[in-house]
């Protein structure tokens, strides 16, 4: 049976719950100086990742030690240094490519919003993640705390239509409030601002964005002790899919997945290494489903660590695979394109990232998730295909030019054979050379070059 609304699922509040939404905006210059211009926007540091209330920053301050250097140190222990410079590069590495086109910025909002008429958002920040290759990531997180878990999934539906933000019909009147509308103005203006053409504004929203009609969604949830009984399978994937809570419930729901496919999800997409919590990752969508039993630090490391150095890096790896198909598949390859891919290839896209088995095994299965190796094997066979297709062409230049040497050694030669003949036959040197001259040298030129044409066939 579907579950009932007063059932404790469906009445009990969670205590710790975040949404990130997140989308790309591409851009044709460098915005860092731009928003590091804006009084709204505070530039976020590698010591800004680990939380305030972790006992070792604690420790660090009061020990007055450099928070830079604690935590890099700190972030060393767990993650490879390739991937911390990747995304919080040190001073010595900002004045070097692509290390200098790196940064990360915040604004606090920290307040309710109305999305919707059914919706009401506790928006806690705004990010901007600049990275290399003209591309902006940024992200909406919201606090879910005092939401049920059904709350949650209807939340998240309705904040990830994109589409639905663009104003339409004869009133031009917006399916979502003016002032959730308002939350996009930084995105917007950052696009025009460093964008020379395709202006966009708030009626075309989704024309700003690089993510489909809907933005990508990283959810955490931790059930509280009385109704960890609904920590089970279903459960986590009504949450990544945004389903009605209940819904696997009934078999015989509309909404009922096919249950080779859910199987397949579950067993191919999933993340898991305890048994307080798992999570899966289907493409746009990374929701982790925790029970009561995880402690503050294991929280702290999905909404800090995990999100930044993991999920980000898969997202923009897989954001920025897909610009590049597209651009192949538009017929835009070029030799410059290839080695921005070499660049890209051998500064963030890691197969390795840490030393530990957990967020290694999170990394590996984002990247199932989000489709990147198909991404990979993709873009790689149309570089095969347009370096196949360029060395032809250089190739073909490279005949024509030998062919057309050729032609000119043999019309000089021509000329000291046909003074050669000339004498042999005349006994004298000509003044002009005769047609009969003229004649043997074209065959023997034709002959030449039919040779030359049936050796490269």
């Amino acid at each position: 049976m579907n579950n009932s609304p007063n059932q404790p699922i469906n009445t009990t509040a969670l205590s710790n719950s975040v949404s990130v939404f997140s989308g790309i905006v591409e851009i044709e210059k460098s915005c860092i100086k731009l928003l590091q211009n804006k009084p709204n926007l505070k530039e976020v540091k590698l010591e800004d990742i680990i939380p305030d209330n972790d006992p070792d920053k604690i420790a660090a301050k009061e020990d007055g030690r450099d928070l830079s250097s604690f935590a890099r140190e700190n972030m060393c222990t767990m993650y490879y240094d390739g991937l911390i410079n990747s995304r919080y590069p040190s001073e010595s590495q900002k004045k070097i490519s692509p290390y200098n086109k790196i940064a990360h910025f915040r604004k606090t909002i920290n307040r309710k919003i109305k999305c919707t008429n059914d919706v009401i958002v506790n928006v806690v920040e705004i990010d901007f993640r600049v990275m290399s290759n003209e591309m902006v990531l940024f992200s909406i997180k919201v606090d879910n705390s005092g939401l049920t878990l059904n709350q949650i999934t209807f939340q998240n539906f309705t904040i990830r239509s994109v589409n639905n933000y663009n104003k339409n019909g004869a009133d031009k009147k917006p399916s979502y409030s003016d002032e959730w509308i308002e939350l996009f103005g930084d995105v917007i203006k950052l696009r025009n601002e460093c964008c020379k053409i395709k202006k966009c504004d708030e009626a075309n929203l989704s024309h700003t964005l690089f993510t489909g009609n809907k933005l990508y969604n990283y959810v955490i949830a931790q059930l509280p002790a009385e109704i960890d009984s609904e920590y089970n399978d279903d459960r986590l994937y009504e949450l990544a899919n945004e389903m009605r809570i209940g819904t696997l419930n009934d078999k015989e729901d509309p909404n009922y997945p096919n249950e080779e496919y859910k199987k397949y999800l579950l067993e191919t997409h999933s993340i898991a290494s305890f048994n307080n919590w798992k999570g899966l990752a289907i493409n746009d969508t990374t929701a982790i489903l925790m029970k009561s039993t995880v402690k503050p630090h294991q929280y702290n490391s999905w909404l800090y660590s995990y999100l930044e150095f993991i999920y980000f890096n898969a997202f923009y790896i897989n954001a920025y695979l897909m610009k590049m198909n597209h651009k192949y598949q538009s017929r835009e390859g070029n030799a410059d394109l290839e080695k921005e891919y070499l660049e890209f290839d051998r500064t963030f896209n890691f197969h390795n990232i840490s030393y530990r088995f957990q967020p290694q095994l999170i990394y590996e299965r984002l990247r199932i998730g989000m489709e990147i190796n198909d991404e990979l094997i993709q873009l790689k066979e149309k570089i095969q295909q347009y370096s196949e297709k360029h060395e032809r062409e250089n190739e073909k230049k490279i005949n024509n030019i030998l062919t057309w040497l050729t032609i000119f050694t043999l019309v000089s030669i021509a000329n000291d054979i046909t003074s050669f003949i000339t004498t042999f036959i005349d006994g004298k040197t000509p003044q002009a050379i005769p047609w009969y001259a003229l004649g043997v040298v074209a065959v023997i030129i034709v002959w030449i070059l039919y040779k030359f044409n049936r050796t490269k066939k």
